[in-house]
């Protein structure tokens, strides 16, 4: 859905390079950190994507709310379903795990 925001609305950028690049690893690296270590990865990787669609809607607020009124529904649907995985996350240990 994101990738369609950044199509249909040119002032928009979408994420890529080294965030991209190391989200897999990342993700793969989290779960040696054990089921709180990874709960935790979880809750800080959907924080930053649920600021992304923010700021993605309020970049088309800026520009014209009535003519992006449809895509920033989109947007905010998939914010909202980012943040409930991150609250699974905080469900599941999330802030329990250790600091260094």
């Amino acid at each position: 859905m994101a990738a369609a925001a950044v199509l249909l609305c040119p002032g928009l950028r979408r994420s890529v390079g080294p965030r991209r690049a190391l989200s897999g690893p990342a993700g793969a690296g989290s779960s040696l950190l054990g089921k709180k270590g990874a709960m935790a990865c979880t809750v800080a990787v959907e924080e930053s994507i649920s600021d992304h669609y923010n700021n993605q809607i309020r970049t088309l607020m800026e520009e014209d709310p009535e003519k992006y009124k449809e895509l920033m529904q989109i947007i905010k649907q998939c914010r909202d379903d980012e943040w409930e995985h991150h609250d699974i996350g905080l469900e599941h240990d999330a802030e329990r795990v250790s600091k260094c």
